[in-house]
């Protein structure tokens, strides 16, 4: 089965969603992070994706509250990213108890440090994030926006020894989506791809299953229940 692993993203002690691309553009919900992760864990979520949004803004990890609450009071497992440019914010986030991290392409796209932390903490505790618009990554260079092909940060990464990629393919329908999927599928059948926005249904989900990815990462479909808790945990339950 397919990994669902919903996102909450955290900002004035509260469930807000980043709209779009853009960290600055933010919808606030009316949920406490920790509860929303316990309903979350209630419906038989494993893992999910902890977004420190002041973190990403600053560009070094701010909020380590909401990571050590869902970490010590659930079992799920836990992603955490926001601001994470340095070792140190690794280390930082490890011992509040993330699971795994997510490195953005927006840390300078330095790929010797990258690379770094693939040999320090190991393949299996580093995501690599990717932003992609119009089938390019788009990272910051040099304080300015920079782009590069898909398919060449991957085939770099999988040198390194990368084993999971979350892919964000923002302005694109479902299909198109799947189209630019499949093939990394099958060109890179060590790498676990997860997939990430544009879910607006459980439908959507059951395509990504069908095209092989491994996971799911969503947040809007939730929050505006497009997907229900109780249909979420009747998922669960029927393709465990």
């Amino acid at each position: 089965m397919i990994e669902l692993i919903p996102a909450i993203s955290v900002k004035y002690k509260k469930v807000v969603r980043i709209n779009g691309y853009n960290p600055n553009d933010l919808v606030l919900y009316n949920h406490d992070p920790l509860d929303w992760a316990m309903k979350l864990e209630d419906c038989g979520i494993q893992r999910v994706v902890l977004m420190d949004v002041e973190g990403l803004e600053q560009r070094k990890v701010v909020d380590t509250d909401a990571l050590e609450k869902i970490s010590g009071f659930t079992s799920m497992k836990v992603d955490f990213g926001g601001g994470l440019q340095k070792e140190a914010d690794l280390r930082l986030a490890f011992e509040h108890g993330a699971d795994r991290i997510l490195a953005a392409s927006v840390v300078e796209f330095n790929q010797e440090i990258f690379s770094s932390w693939l040999v320090t903490f190991t393949p299996a505790k580093i995501v690599l994030s990717l932003d992609i618009i119009e089938g390019k990554v788009l990272y910051r260079q040099h304080g300015q926006i920079a782009e590069t092909e898909l398919e060449q940060v991957v085939d770099y990464f999988y040198e390194q020894g990368i084993t999971t990629i979350k892919c964000a393919m923002h302005g694109w329908s479902m299909e198109k989506a799947i189209t630019h999927y499949e093939p990394l599928v099958k060109k890179y059948p060590e790498i676990h791809f997860t997939a990430a926005t544009g879910i607006k249904s459980l439908d959507d989900i059951k395509k990504l299953q069908q095209a092989g990815l491994d996971g799911a990462v969503f947040a809007k479909a939730l929050l505006d229940e497009q997907i229900t808790l109780k249909e979420l945990e009747t998922f669960i339950k029927e393709n465990k």
